[in-house]
């Protein structure tokens, strides 16, 4: 699997392929030589990073919290990394993409386990009976919801590997 860079680095080559978007692509104009009447490329990544900035901490993320459809981040996504020769700036826009595989659809039992055992494990959480019992309780869940994200990001690098 590729190498891919920090979250941070990626929002910051999201945030200079939206300024070196062509006109016509910022606009929404066209779209790897489709018309992009529903969804500004600019816009779709702008609203991408803000979501990313906002929950940088997680591992896991609500799908329903992305500003748009997973597909369509995707394809301005692939449609930037298409367009750019700079290697380093290519990289951070990869990266951008596998960070998708971190938002799933995650059903209420998934969701409460997701913001309960998040934080367990950072710096400075100790291990108490009640970190025990969530673990007890919600671990099951959370592990599926690691396998998907797992299942996802072998999946989006493949898909950047085979140039889809």
């Amino acid at each position: 699997m590729m190498r891919y860079v920090r979250f941070d680095t990626a929002a910051n080559a999201i945030r200079h392929a939206i300024e070196t978007l062509p006109p016509l692509v910022r606009k929404g104009a066209v779209l790897r030589g489709k018309v992009m009447t529903e969804y500004e490329p600019a816009d779709v990544l702008e609203n991408y990073v803000r979501q990313l900035c906002a929950s940088q901490n997680a591992v896991i993320r609500d799908a329903s919290d992305l500003p748009y459809p997973k597909d369509v981040i995707k394809s301005v996504l692939r449609g930037c990394i298409r367009g750019k020769n700079d290697p380093e700036t290519k990289r951070c826009l990869m990266s951008a993409y596998i960070f998708l595989a971190s938002f799933q659809d995650l059903t209420k039992e998934e969701r409460e386990a997701v913001a309960l055992i998040g934080d367990i494990g950072a710096p400075g959480s100790e291990i108490s009976p009640e970190r025990v019992r969530v673990i007890t309780t919600f671990g099951a869940p959370y592990a599926e919801v690691l396998l998907r994200f797992k299942t996802e990001v072998e999946q989006l690098d493949r898909e950047l590997r085979e140039g889809r």
